[in-house]
């Protein structure tokens, strides 16, 4: 008596649930035909309940994901269970929702096999993936672009601040014009090997110039 009386509590317990669960829970027959489901399946799928029961799982799965099904269902046999996986549903309105689905092998009252099956819609879920994966793609282009922008104008004045410097290297640079223009044509030499503290090196009429200029 105890023990019926634990049965019928953990019945309740999962009737309660099924009713329920904010998850989509249907319980389909080994031919795929529906025995029992929740509301929460119902609105997933469109159908009235006296409906979907009139269907079987294979006349609302699309038919790119029919050709999965018999590997699904032999690996339910083979393990008892099939992984969460995602795929997609048509709605009483023809149109496509997309789902995550996980089935266990369950035995019915007189040791028939069941699948059972929870469903769960995960196009809100896609809809955030997809506007994240866009914001993601915009933040990189103005990454990218900032990047760019940032980098134009430090080569400018890199260019800008390095011309003093390559003129200051130029062979013929402003001091040394200003020492070449003091001296006669006729005077013009090479400095290479010349001290500039040494008077000895220098013409005497540079040196008088240079003494008048003072």
């Amino acid at each position: 008596m105890r023990r019926q009386e634990e049965l019928r509590a953990s019945e309740e317990k999962l009737r309660s649930l099924f009713a329920l669960s904010p998850l989509g829970i249907n319980l389909q027959d080994m031919e795929g035909r529906y025995t029992e489901v929740n509301d929460a399946f119902l609105k997933i799928v469109g159908y009235e309940r006296d409906e979907i029961l009139t269907l079987t799982c294979y006349d609302i799965i699309p038919q790119q994901y029919l050709e999965e099904e018999p590997e699904r269902l032999r690996q339910l046999h083979e393990t008892g269970l099939i992984p969460a996986y995602e795929k997609a549903y048509r709605r009483k309105d023809g149109s496509l929702v997309e789902v995550s689905t996980s089935t266990v092998l369950v035995s019915g009252p007189e040791g028939d096999a069941f699948k059972w099956t929870i469903v769960e819609d995960i196009t809100e879920r896609r809809q955030v993936q997809a506007a994240q994966k866009r914001l993601n793609e915009d933040l990189e282009g103005l990454s990218a672009s900032a990047r760019l922008s940032c980098r134009r104008p430090f080569k400018a004045s890199c260019e800008q601040r390095s011309w003093p410097r390559l003129a200051a290297l130029s062979p013929v640079s402003p001091m040394r014009s200003a020492h070449r223009s003091a001296m006669p044509a006729s005077q013009h030499r090479p400095w290479s090997g010349q001290s500039r503290n040494s008077k000895a090196s220098l013409p005497a009429s540079f040196r008088a110039r240079r003494l008048r200029a003072l």
